[in-house]
């Protein structure tokens, strides 16, 4: 509702005035005062906004107080001196709690200190752990980044990204490359489990934001803001198994069973065949164990998160096995035996 009273307001060039609550198209672009590329990017950013109804307010780091006014928020910050401070990270997560939209930008790898400060920033917000290393310069743009201004791919200067199949935490590629590499990465309203009513967007280079930028920047810009306005929640990629171990197991269960795949994030449930496993945990969006109840023959084992259930493959077929006696179980048979043999043999004698 909120977002949809936004879309309007900004369309007709109104503001709706309600006692507390601010519903005036008002961003809120956070720099750290510096000359050259920030300061370009700061300007071309206005123009963005401004062109969209938007009043900005450019402010040198995060303002004290209340950030709820603010319909959007652009930390376009980059340098390793500006990295995100606990107190902002704090003054983020109380803004998206109560339904913000937030953008925060990152760079290559060179900016070690700034980048793990938005890693941090996922991490408290609920998003999941993200891994960052360095993609191809050209990504595909996926929907609903491919509008309302159209674009299909864009090519960074010197970004870094998420790697998506090793650490993406709950978010959604907005670009990647043909290697699962994401410069540009949105966590929508419900994905964020500190902030579920918020919506992230980390971008992990600054020379898509300058004025002298491509054309395809400039419209990935314009994307972003429009997304921003009235976003939703991306479908999550579905779960899949590349590998188990151990494939086998005892029909009684209880064997601990590591499941190596992707897109494990928010696991609601892990199957044996039709049987539920009685635990399981997600080491990381890439690992998980579980404990396997007991069954018979060869079940696939399938794991369900909130993007649904892996599809079966051959890699995924764990085998019950009967029970093999241990060797104090084994002499206690034979032993059995073999008092029950005497115990014949007396009877036969005293008869």
């Amino acid at each position: 509702m909120r977002n949809s009273l936004r879309v309007l307001c900004v369309a007709l060039g109104l503001s709706l005035a309600v006692p507390g609550v601010s519903w005036a198209a008002n961003a809120l672009i956070v720099h750290d005062g510096t000359a050259g590329i920030e300061a370009d990017a700061l300007a071309n950013l206005t123009t963005h906004l401004t062109g969209k109804g938007f009043v900005v307010t450019p402010n040198v780091g995060v303002p004290g107080g209340s950030l709820a006014t603010f319909q959007q928020i652009w930390d376009i910050r980059f340098n390793n001196a500006a990295f995100l401070t606990p107190g902002d990270i704090t003054a983020y997560q109380t803004y998206l709690s109560g339904g913000g939209s937030l953008f925060v930008m990152g760079e290559n790898l060179g900016f070690a200190t700034r980048n793990n400060s938005i890693v941090a920033l996922v991490s408290a917000l609920g998003g999941g752990t993200i891994t960052l290393t360095t993609p191809a310069n050209t990504e595909i743009v996926r929907a609903p980044f491919t509008g309302p201004t159209p674009l299909a791919t864009i090519t960074y200067l010197a970004a870094s990204g998420v790697q998506l199949s090793s650490g993406s935490g709950n978010g959604t590629a907005i670009t990647k490359d043909v290697a699962n590499i994401a410069a540009a990465v949105v966590w929508g309203p419900g994905q964020l489990s500190a902030a579920p009513a918020g919506v992230l967007i980390a971008v992990f280079d600054v020379n898509f934001m300058q004025a002298g930028a491509s054309a395809d920047s400039q419209a990935l810009i314009d994307n972003l803001i429009s997304y921003l306005l009235a976003p939703f929640v991306s479908t999550p990629a579905l779960p899949t198994i590349t590998s188990i171990s151990p494939t086998t197991g005892p029909v009684t269960g209880g064997t601990t069973v590591s499941i190596t795949g992707n897109f494990f994030t928010g696991a609601t449930t892990v199957n044996f065949g039709a049987t539920l496993a009685p635990s399981f945990t997600v080491v990381t969006p890439t690992l998980m164990t579980a404990t396997s109840p007991a069954g018979t023959g060869t079940v696939d084992i399938t794991v369900t998160t909130p993007g649904g259930t892996s599809i079966t493959n051959p890699v995924d077929g764990f085998t019950y096995t009967a029970a093999v006696p241990t060797l104090p179980q084994a002499f206690a048979v034979l032993l059995a035996l073999g008092l029950a043999g005497i115990g014949y043999f007396r009877l036969r004698r005293q008869a």
